[in-house]
């Protein structure tokens, strides 16, 4: 990254690679979204006084979104709306996955988290969980557990350490619908909170 030190702002980034800091953003989808909108992002829009020269500015708060509806929801959601603001923060430090039918085919618009589980089955919320075994459907209960287990893994192993440093992390289940499917059909998922500092010791 160059910087201009004369009027104080970055000239141009570095290009992505390999090595570089766009491999945490987990897709380049997410980070070539983030870099149009916004090229402060990295240091929450203060370039000025978010300078941490000794290294010891932790986050206050990192998260873990993990979406879930159904598949006719999430897709045009993730491909077309996704913003900034569904991932609140940095976004160097924050991920996300989805539940819901045949995610698999959402794996390139999300910035996943390592042990996200996905699937190229249809998903079933509601019922008789072997029914939907019989019917060759994943079990949405199964895959969030799965996933929300995953999530609160990767938060203890990596965002609550350096480079994201959070000092807690926000695991939040997040349903795409109508408003009918989300409040009446869909099962609300309530998230959890992990604290950083007691998952250390």
């Amino acid at each position: 990254m160059y910087a201009n030190l004369g009027p104080g702002q970055i000239a141009e980034r570095d290009p992505p690679s390999p090595n570089g800091v766009d491999v945490l953003y987990s897709h380049e989808y997410v980070a070539e979204r983030m870099r149009e909108r916004n090229l402060y992002g990295y240091c929450s829009n203060d370039p000025t006084n978010a300078t941490d020269p000794l290294g010891l500015y932790t986050l206050k708060k990192c998260t873990i979104v993990i979406f879930y509806g159904h598949g006719r929801d999430l897709y045009p959601f993730l491909k077309e709306d996704l913003k900034p603001a569904d991932l609140p923060g940095r976004i160097l430090c924050e991920f996300a996955s989805a539940v819901g039918c045949k995610s698999e085919t959402f794996r390139d618009l999300l910035p996943l988290y390592p042990g996200a589980v996905l699937t190229d089955k249809d998903v079933q919320f509601y019922g008789d969980e072997n029914a939907a075994a019989d019917d060759n459907k994943a079990w949405g209960q199964d895959l969030k557990e799965q996933n929300v287990a995953a999530a609160e893994k990767y938060a203890k192993n990596y965002l609550c350490k350096s480079p994201c440093c959070c000092e807690k992390v926000e695991i939040v289940l997040k349903c795409i619908g109508s408003f009918w499917d989300c409040n009446f059909r869909l099962p609300w998922y309530s998230g959890k909170t992990i604290d950083c500092k007691t998952s250390q010791e």
